[in-house]
């Protein structure tokens, strides 16, 4: 998954419970990455750098909202073993196969 300097760009993978996934910061400025989990508990990622990688794993399956605590506006529902992924809306946001587009 690659986080551009305002949004996480298209995925094509379907995300699993238990198998690392990479968050590749390919901007300029550094963010703040947390994680919502499907029951509410919120976990940081810390802040990470450009050009470094944050390695997350969800624990289980349900949908995850990643945002960045120093801009807001970045925001991606994860959807973990569920089914197909699906593109981008119209809008440019990225969203997973029966989440709502964000």
């Amino acid at each position: 998954m690659t986080l551009s300097h305002h949004e996480f760009e298209p995925w094509s993978f379907v995300p699993r419970a238990g198998e690392p996934i990479e968050i590749d910061n390919r901007s300029d400025i550094a963010h703040s990455i947390y994680i919502t989990y499907p029951d509410g508990t919120v976990v940081s990622l810390g802040t990470q750098l450009p050009g470094t990688v944050l390695r997350w794993t969800p624990p289980q399956d349900g949908e995850f909202v990643l945002r960045c605590w120093i801009h807001p506006v970045i925001r991606a529902a994860l959807t973990v073993g569920a089914g197909p992924v699906s593109g981008g809306g119209s809008d440019g946001r990225r969203q997973h196969h029966g989440a709502t587009p964000h």
